[in-house]
């Protein structure tokens, strides 16, 4: 609801057709969260730790004192409050995600891909898991392009590895997920286009790579499950 975005999905391919249609209210109450499985409550939070991870310092680290394993709901609602003011923030600079919106996008392209796969198959997955793995694979991708802190790489990737149900993603599967890839909306010029992290809160949009890195951070997954 929070930016607007409407879409749907054709077969396993993600957002294929779709449109913007921004609410006049959105109401949230984190109460209801608590008739939702441990898994949809995950799906969810994964989106929070993309925005504190594309935001600040700060909103990573009040991020990280959640504990998912005995969730403190008055944190949660702070931690809610805070996520959808990320959102905002890059939603009302840039409406129809002509540019810095597309930072919301980190972690997508890897994880819409995976989403596409596991859907098209019996597994399935949800939506958050596999952003999870696909913020795990664009923080590699962040520190081979961009530089990004080896030192917080790992402590990002050990976050999400014990909080977010790890997946077999085997090799032989490596070329459906990248054909997934090329459906990207956020690709140009027919190149796969990624939105990195160069620090904590510092997005580089735009970001492209070749097929053989984006087989590297899919093996680096692997290596982890």
């Amino acid at each position: 609801a929070i930016g607007g975005k409407v879409g749907i999905n054709i077969q396993s391919l993600k957002n294929e057709v779709g449109a913007f249609n921004f609410a006049k209210k959105v109401i949230i109450d984190p109460i209801f969260l608590k008739t939702l499985p441990e898994n949809q409550i995950k799906s969810g939070y994964a989106e929070m730790v993309k925005h504190a991870l594309i935001y600040s310092n700060s909103a990573w680290n009040n991020i990280k004192n959640l504990n998912l394993a005995n969730i403190n709901y008055n944190y949660l609602d702070f931690l809610i409050k805070e996520s959808v003011e990320i959102k905002k923030h890059f939603v009302e600079k840039d409406p129809h995600e002509k540019n810095i919106r597309e930072a919301l996008n980190f972690g997508h392209t890897f994880g819409h891909a995976i989403e596409s796969y596991f859907n098209s198959t019996v597994k399935g997955i949800l939506h958050g898991e596999a952003v999870a793995i696909g913020l795990i694979c664009e923080i590699f991708l962040s520190n081979k392009i961009l530089s990004f802190n080896l030192e917080k790489m790992f402590e990002i990737i050990e976050y999400l590895s014990i909080n977010f149900e790890t997946y077999q993603i085997k090799s032989k599967y490596y070329d459906e997920i990248y054909n997934y890839m090329k459906h990207d909306k956020k690709n140009k010029n027919n190149k796969i286009t990624f939105s990195l992290i160069s620090d904590i809160g510092k997005v580089n949009i735009n970001q492209t790579c070749d097929k053989k890195n984006i087989f590297q951070a899919l093996n680096f997954y692997y290596q982890l499950s």
